[in-house]
């Protein structure tokens, strides 16, 4: 009898955790990581340059801009600048994408640390109710690495003015 109670109450507590996890919102993404990101926090890809904290906001702001957001927040003196794109919907209109980008800036000893993060925020209505909005990292966009080489141009290029 206790043996067939061990087994139920481990049956049991295996199907509230993976009914737990349903809900992780990693639809088209690796599972570990999706998982990964709820526990530690978002994923930002981090690259440093030489230069200035004021120069790369500059770029930021203008390299944000360029590949089609909005900018929505900028504020120098923190290091942040986020942008959304325009909000495209499904041919039914029944959901809604819109792309988010997240960008911090930290001064380091070989000059400034720029991190980014690109996401994708999918709303979706399902039946008569709203099912709400999930918002996943984009990992595998070539939208980091135009980010990137753009920064890298640009503070290259202030550099050798500033070096003239």
């Amino acid at each position: 009898m206790t043996s067939t109670r061990s087994v139920l109450c481990s049956v049991g507590l295996a199907a509230v955790l993976a009914l737990g996890l349903v809900g992780c919102g990693t639809s088209g993404q690796d599972f570990s990581a999706g998982f990964r990101e709820k526990i530690s926090g978002p994923d930002f890809q981090a690259k440093s340059y030489p230069g200035t904290q004021a120069d790369a906001f500059e770029l930021a702001q203008k390299i944000v801009s360029g590949l089609g957001y909005k900018v929505t927040r900028a504020r120098a003196a923190q290091g942040i600048v986020e942008g959304l794109s325009t909000i495209s919907s499904d041919n039914a209109h029944i959901g809604s994408r819109q792309r988010a980008v997240y960008v911090k800036l930290d001064e380091v000893v070989a000059g400034v640390s720029v991190e980014v993060r690109f996401t994708e925020i999918i709303e979706d209505s399902f039946g008569r109710g709203s099912a709400g909005a999930t918002e996943n990292t984009l990992r595998d966009t070539p939208a980091y690495s135009i980010f990137f080489r753009q920064m890298e141009d640009g503070l290259a290029a202030r550099e050798n003015a500033a070096a003239k």
